[in-house]
């Protein structure tokens, strides 16, 4: 049997984790973070765990390189959603509709991006990473709708944070099951948040 080339390799190995980094986010669908297994993973590919293992020594290794790939792709979404969007306050809905769904659609994967293991400095810097971009986009928005007088003097980042607080409802739903909210109802307290506490009233 031929020995592949080094490139060939690199190809291969890059085909590989992507092929069970992408097994993840399926699993993601069906269960719990904690529930998936690297078995999991090797059956949904058809292969033995010990391929799995070859290239990912871990479970952790993979999770965690699975879940920072996909806050990548989720902080690419979130700093393209509002670029061609004129109005501060459609650019902040805007955001908060790629939010809500991608919790609908990946309810999961969505809640992973927010988990670290206590430890684990490098998936808890992404996580923050993660976490930093979503506010840094809300108040982005904020500071345009402040310095183009539509919005009343605040401090962006609180109120960015208010903003996301409604959306995974730590505030007036906090009584409720907020897995249970719809999109709609996510989006009208965000517009809520908006109207009633950052418009300038005439």
């Amino acid at each position: 049997m031929p020995r592949l080339s080094q490139n060939a390799k690199a190809v291969l190995e890059q085909t590989m984790r992507q092929s069970m980094r992408d097994a993840v986010y399926e699993l993601l669908s069906e269960k719990e973070l904690n529930a998936i297994s690297i078995a999991d993973v090797a059956k949904k590919l058809n292969v033995s765990s010990v391929t799995v293992y070859n290239y990912y020594p871990s479970r952790r290794l993979l999770v965690d390189d699975a879940i920072n790939e996909s806050r990548k792709k989720m902080m690419e979404k979130l700093l393209c959603s509002s670029r061609n969007v004129e109005s501060a306050e459609d650019k902040l809905m805007a955001l908060a509709k790629v939010i809500c769904d991608d919790f609908e659609q990946h309810r999961f994967l969505f809640m992973a991006r927010f988990a670290v293991v206590p430890q684990d400095d490098e998936n808890a810097a992404s996580a923050r990473e993660y976490f930093k971009v979503i506010i840094d986009c809300f108040a982005s928005a904020i500071d345009e709708g402040i310095k183009n007088g539509d919005f009343r003097m605040l401090n962006s980042k609180y109120a960015a944070m208010s903003l996301l607080g409604a959306l995974m409802s730590f505030n007036r739903h906090a009584a409720f099951n907020w897995i249970d909210l719809s999109v709609q109802e996510r989006l009208s307290e965000v517009k809520n948040i908006i109207i009633n506490g950052f418009k300038i009233r005439n």
